[in-house]
């Protein structure tokens, strides 16, 4: 694998607040803080379309270690199937404004296959991968 060009961080921020009460109070916050992984190549699509045949993805290198997709239909479901190097294919359905996370950041094992499937038609989905 080629020297390392790309940094991808993984931040995140988890918070609850009760939507109901008045003020919407914060009820929790989680901070795991961050991850860095160096990544030689990436790809990115804002709306890429799951057609209902299935769409692959193409994937930046062969063996990729970051995948972020999300479904951005109003209605509708997409099928994400990760074909992962150690434990085979595994598929997972989101609804609309679901997301999809998985990071890799030691490199310690990855993926090799990412497809996508629209169920009962044609759903757009950002999509972000990288290796």
């Amino acid at each position: 694998m080629s020297t390392p060009n790309l940094n991808v961080l993984l931040t995140a921020a988890i918070s609850t607040y009760d939507n109901l009460a008045p003020n919407t109070p914060l009820l929790s916050n989680i901070n795991p803080g961050s991850l860095p992984f160096g990544a030689v190549a990436r790809f990115q699509d804002d709306y890429l379309q799951a057609l209902v045949g299935a769409t692959n993805v193409p994937l930046p290198v062969p063996t990729s270690f970051v995948v972020w997709v999300q479904n951005r239909a109003s209605s509708g479901v997409v099928g994400v199937t990760v074909t992962f190097v150690t434990i085979g294919a595994q598929q997972c359905f989101l609804g609309p404004g679901d997301v999809y996370l998985w990071f890799d950041a030691a490199k310690s094992s990855g993926f090799t296959a990412l497809s996508l499937t629209g169920v009962g038609g044609t759903i757009p989905c950002q999509v972000y991968v990288a290796g």
